[in-house]
C-alpha cells in the first residue's frame, strides 16, 4: 500500500538562498552576488539618475555598498600583508649572537602566520597576501584586472608599511647584527651555487605547488571541505619552507621580498622573486583550468527543490510482508 503524506507547503526560499553548494566554496566571488539589502539599495539608486554615479548615499551619508566593498578589501589585503611580514619576519629575529635561531623556526612561524590572517582575512577578500595568488585568481575568472591591480597595490602598500614597522620596533644593534651578515633582515636571496636561470626555477615549481592548493580549494568539487582551509595553507607553507628555504628562501611571493628588499636595500637577484613565482601563478591556473576544472558547477550535490507536500512514502505492514513471503 501506498500512503501519501500531505504536509502543508514550505515557503521556497528566495532565489539568492537556492544556490548550489558548489558555488559555496572557501573563496567566493566578490563583488558579483551582493546581499538582498544591498541590491535594494543599489536598484534603489539605479532608479535616481542624479545619484546613480555618486560615490556616496546623500540621505544616509554612507558609502555606496561596491566602493565600500573595494576598500575591505584593500584595507584586507593590505593589513593581511603588514601582519605576515611584521610577525613573520619577526619569528627570524635574533637577539642573542651566541645562540642561533633553530632552522625550523622562521618555517613554522611563518606557516601559522599565513593560517591565522586567513582566518583572519579570507572571507572578507580571501586572503590573497601574494600578486601570484591574484594572478592566478584573475586566470580563474573569480577578480577582474582592475580588480586584480587593487589587490596588488594594497598587497605592496601592505608588504611595505609591515616590514618598516618591524624596522622601527627592533632595536638598532640586533638590526646592525643583522645587516653584517651581507643579506638583511629577513631578505630572500638565492644560493650562491645557484645561477638566477636555476632560482627562477625553484621559485616557479614552489610557486606552482602553493597555487596547485589554491586552485583545488576554490574547485566547487571541495566546496564541503572549506572548514580546513587555513590549516591546508599553514602546512603547505610549512612544507615549502622547509624544502625550499635552502635554495632561494621560499619567497613564492614576490611583495614579500619587496618589502624587505627596500628597507634594507639588497636588491641582489630581486627580479628573480617577481618573474618565478608571477609565472608559476599564471600557468598553474592555466593548466588546472584546462585539465581538472571541469566548471561544471551542477557536479556537486544542489540543494533540496521539491516540496516536501508532493513526497509519498511506501509503508508496507509487517503481517502483508509475511503474508508474500508465505505465497
Amino acid at each position: 500500500r501506498a500512503l501519501v503524506i500531505t504536509m502543508p507547503p514550505f515557503p521556497r526560499p528566495p532565489s539568492y538562498v537556492r544556490v548550489s553548494q558548489a558555488e559555496l566554496g572557501p573563496f567566493q566571488k566578490f563583488l558579483e552576488k551582493p546581499s538582498p539589502e544591498k541590491l535594494k539599495k543599489i536598484r534603489k539608486r539605479q532608479d535616481m539618475p542624479a545619484r546613480r554615479q555618486s560615490t556616496v548615499d546623500v540621505q544616509s551619508g554612507r558609502c555606496n555598498p561596491i566602493y565600500w566593498q573595494l576598500v575591505e578589501i584593500f584595507f584586507a589585503e593590505a593589513v593581511g600583508t603588514g601582519m605576515l611580514l611584521f610577525f613573520g619576519c619577526m619569528g627570524g629575529v635574533s637577539f642573542m649572537e651566541d645562540v642561533p635561531l633553530h632552522p625550523l623556526q622562521g618555517a613554522i612561524v611563518f606557516a601559522v602566520v599565513v593560517a591565522t590572517i586567513i582566518q583572519i582575512f579570507g572571507h572578507i577578500s580571501a586572503a590573497h597576501l601574494n600578486p601570484a595568488v591574484t594572478v592566478a585568481f584573475m586566470v580563474l575568472g573569480q577578480v577582474s584586472p582592475g580588480l586584480a591591480v587593487v589587490y596588488v597595490f594594497s598587497e605592496i602598500v601592505g608588504a611595505v608599511l609591515g616590514f618598516g614597522l618591524l624596522m622601527l620596533l627592533t632595536p638598532q644593534d640586533v638590526l646592525s647584527s643583522a645587516m653584517s651578515t651581507g643579506v638583511g633582515l629577513c631578505c630572500t636571496v638565492p644560493h650562491t651555487g645557484l645561477s638566477d636561470v636555476q632560482a627562477v626555477a625553484v621559485e616557479f615549481f614552489s610557486t606552482c605547488f602553493l597555487v596547485m592548493v589554491v586552485c583545488a580549494c576554490e574547485d566547487p568539487r571541495n566546496a564541503n571541505k572549506a572548514d580546513s582551509t587555513p590549516l591546508k595553507f599553514g602546512c603547505t607553507i610549512l612544507a615549502l619552507s622547509i624544502a625550499v628555504g635552502p635554495y632561494t628562501g621560499a619567497s613564492m611571493n614576490p611583495v614579500r621580498s619587496l618589502g624587505p628588499a627596500l628597507w634594507n636595500g639588497q636588491w641582489r637577484s630581486h627580479w628573480v622573486y617577481w618573474l618565478g613565482p608571477g609565472l608559476g601563478g599564471f600557468f598553474t591556473a592555466i593548466f588546472y583550468q584546462a585539465i581538472f576544472n571541469r566548471n561544471n558547477v551542477n557536479d556537486a550535490a544542489p540543494l533540496e527543490e521539491v516540496p516536501l507536500n508532493q513526497v509519498k512514502v511506501n509503508v508496507q505492514r509487517t503481517s502483508d510482508k509475511k503474508e508474500q513471503n508465505s505465497h
